[in-house]
């Protein structure tokens, strides 16, 4: 739904704003733990936040350890399921999401749909995000991961620049 003119998007207080960044530190915590730099979250914070920064390291990429081109790097899409899983249940915990009594666990998208017009900024990312993690045969290729970790950075970001605004 697009905002009529002298009309707010619906957003939520800056409370939820907090609980749900602080959640989110699951998602990028797991990217992180499987090598995407933290070079990757200046990049992010650029994009949002309009800053410039200076890389301080060479992002992983296919390079072994001795400098040569390798084989691409995969992951099982179930781990970043995994983080996500844990992204809920931390907004579960704290009371921004009711306990699903189904077995088909709520979308990365979903969430943001939760708290976010469906046309907003946040949720259009997270559609991304979940895009970049479908993955073939249930494992996602390095490009994709990388990708999908921006996307998570950048949407942290989105978020606590709502926290400043």
């Amino acid at each position: 739904m697009i905002a009529k003119r002298g009309e707010r998007s619906r957003l939520p207080s800056k409370s939820v704003l907090v609980a749900i960044a602080e959640a989110l530190k699951e998602i990028t915590s797991y990217f992180e733990l499987e090598g995407f730099s933290a070079h990757d979250k200046d990049l992010a914070a650029e994009e949002v936040l309009g800053e410039k920064s200076e890389p301080d390291v060479e992002p992983d990429g296919y390079y072994n350890d001795e400098g040569d081109l390798g084989w691409p790097r995969v992951f099982d899409r179930e781990d970043v399921e995994v983080a996500i899983g844990v992204f809920v249940s931390e907004l579960v915990r704290n009371g921004l999401l009711a306990k699903s009594t189904s077995d088909d666990a709520m979308s990365f998208s979903e969430v943001f749909e939760t708290f976010f017009d469906g046309d907003h900024e946040i949720v259009q990312k997270a559609r991304d995000f979940e895009e970049q993690i479908e993955g073939y045969f249930d494992l996602v290729q390095y490009d994709d991961m990388h990708i999908a970790s921006k996307q998570a950075l950048e949407i942290q970001n989105m978020l606590l620049k709502l926290l400043s605004a």
